[in-house]
């Protein structure tokens, strides 16, 4: 077996071994914000929730709502004993959050999380990030803003604007090409895995894919 792909194989397993060590401890990735929240004003609140999966361990969270001034959470700490949960109160202030949209403010705002899994005499760390969406999306080509669908949430299947053909990232739904193979705005989010088809004639020699 090649050395490379000895080391990708053995990498495999470690990696099992860590999730099940430190298992990201939201119950989802992604919180989305309604057109109708967004244009009505006020205050909306939406949630989430941390667990504690591990059965000897106890898990310590730190989370940062700095990434928007119109946003905060309760708690922004937690500390959880095996199998014991935590409601997150993600608050947002609508009206503020749709001014900064309209002054080219992002479209998906980043939770991020820092925990730790607390053993005797060990501890496992990682982070992670719940995102926050809001009913507009951009597009990754000519970066104008996209109008979503609003009886689906879906974004367009291709940008009115550049043409360009989008595809959402499955984890936090933010607009990709649709030949990205990682997100845009997480690299870790796979937003494909299918190999490119071969293109003849793709350089100035017209020798197609081969060298």
């Amino acid at each position: 077996m090649p050395q490379n792909a000895a080391a990708a194989a053995g990498d495999a397993p470690a990696e099992a071994e860590r999730e099940a060590l430190q298992p990201f401890p939201a119950d989802r990735n992604t919180l989305s914000l309604r057109r109708g929240e967004l244009s009505a004003g006020g205050v909306v609140h939406l949630r989430f929730t941390l667990r504690n999966s591990v059965p000897d361990a106890v898990l310590h969270v730190r989370l940062s709502a700095a990434a928007a001034a119109w946003l905060s959470l309760l708690p922004t700490e937690a500390a959880l004993g095996p199998g014991e949960q935590q409601p997150v109160v993600v608050r947002v202030e609508s009206a503020a959050a749709a001014a900064a949209l309209k002054t080219n403010g992002p479209p998906t705002i980043p939770i991020p999380l820092a925990y730790q899994y607390l053993r005797a005499g060990a501890a496992a760390a990682g982070t992670g990030t719940v995102f926050l969406r809001l009913p507009t999306s951009v597009c990754p080509s000519c970066s104008r803003h996209l109008d979503d669908d609003e009886h689906t949430g879906r974004i367009p299947d291709v940008c009115p604007f550049c043409f360009e053909r989008l595809r959402p990232c499955p984890v936090c739904g933010t607009p990709n090409s649709w030949l990205a193979r990682t997100c845009i705005l997480d690299e870790t989010h796979v937003v494909r895995t299918a190999p490119d088809w071969p293109q003849l004639g793709g350089e100035p020699g017209h020798r197609g894919s081969r060298p």
